[in-house]
Order: structure tokens, then C-alpha cells, then sequence
């Protein structure tokens, strides 16, 4: 996890969960938006866990209401904030966002789901991060190979390109 804060996020029985980890900010909130943005079908519902959230910033929670407000225009579902710990329960209410939104201390209804939620999206980042690790140690073993003649380089020359596209 970065200093910045990481988004986990998945699609479960016709809702969405988004687990903010870390601080929820201007750096992540447009991997959040494009997210949801891609994935909420029309009437599905958007969780938002910050039980892992250390604090938000006004991008972030300026990004929760736009997506709230468009989801609910445009007739795609509902917004939910749930696990909001007293700091970012006061943030968001003293915005006036729980007028947008719901903003919950605990997990509300979602109590059933949120281990098992939570347990798979912490699974699907650990295999990303190791196949992110798996594709840099290919990446490096191919220029190596690369290094040491020059034939070499074209040969694998597709590998590396293609590891490198998979890298960005």
C-alpha cells in the first residue's frame, strides 16, 4: 500500500463495494470514479467502506457526491457510505453530504456480506501484486537476456514489449 491510499474495489450480487484503504484523495478518487463509472449498471448500488479510511479529502469526498448525485439522476442506483469512524463521519456531515447520501458508523444492512466482501477483495489485490512482481522479475530476465547479445533483443523483443504494456 502506498502513502497515498489504494482503492479495492469489486462488483458482488448486484452491488458494487469500494474499500478505501489508507487516505481517500485526490490521487485515488479518479481510479474510484472511473471504476464505478465502468461498472454500476442501471439501479445497482455503490458501498463505499471506509472502515481502512485514515481521512478524506475534499476531492475525494467532492468525487463521492458527484458520483451520488449523477448516479441518481441518470437512474443508475444509490451511494452508500458505510464504516465511517468519527473523523470522517464529522467530514462528511459537516459538508452537508449525508443530505446526499447515506453515512453510516457501521456497516448497516451489510453486515452478512462485508467479511466475505472484504476477504476477496483483499485476495484479488494480493494475486495483482503478485503478478505485478511476476512481470517485473520476466521483464528484467528478458532484458537481461537482451544485454548479453544482441540477437537476443530481437528475439524476445515481443515479450518485452507486451511485459512492459502489462507493466503501466
Amino acid at each position: 500500500m502506498n502513502a497515498e491510499g489504494q482503492i479495492l474495489a469489486g462488483s458482488f450480487e448486484g452491488f458494487l463495494w469500494i474499500r478505501v484503504v489508507g487516505k481517500g484523495s485526490f490521487q485515488n478518487s479518479p481510479a474510484m470514479k472511473s471504476y464505478i463509472d465502468q461498472s454500476q449498471a442501471e439501479g445497482s448500488l455503490v458501498i463505499v467502506d471506509l472502515e481502512a479510511c485514515t481521512g478524506l479529502d475534499s476531492t475525494f469526498m467532492g468525487t463521492l457526491t458527484g458520483l451520488a448525485l449523477r448516479a441518481r439522476e441518470q437512474n443508475r442506483g444509490d451511494l452508500q457510505v458505510v464504516n465511517a469512524d468519527k473523523r470522517n463521519f464529522r467530514l462528511l456531515k459537516g459538508l452537508g453530504l449525508d443530505q446526499i447520501f447515506p453515512v453510516r458508523p457501521d456497516v448497516g444492512d451489510f453486515s452478512a456480506q462485508q467479511k466475505q466482501v472484504c476477504h476477496a477483495l483483499e485476495e484479488a489485490d494480493r494475486k495483482a501484486s503478485c503478478q505485478e512482481e511476476r512481470a517485473r522479475h520476466m521483464l528484467e530476465a528478458h532484458e537481461a537476456l537482451g544485454e548479453v547479445d544482441e540477437e537476443n533483443k530481437g528475439r524476445f523483443r515481443d515479450v518485452v514489449s507486451l511485459l512492459r504494456e502489462s507493466l503501466d
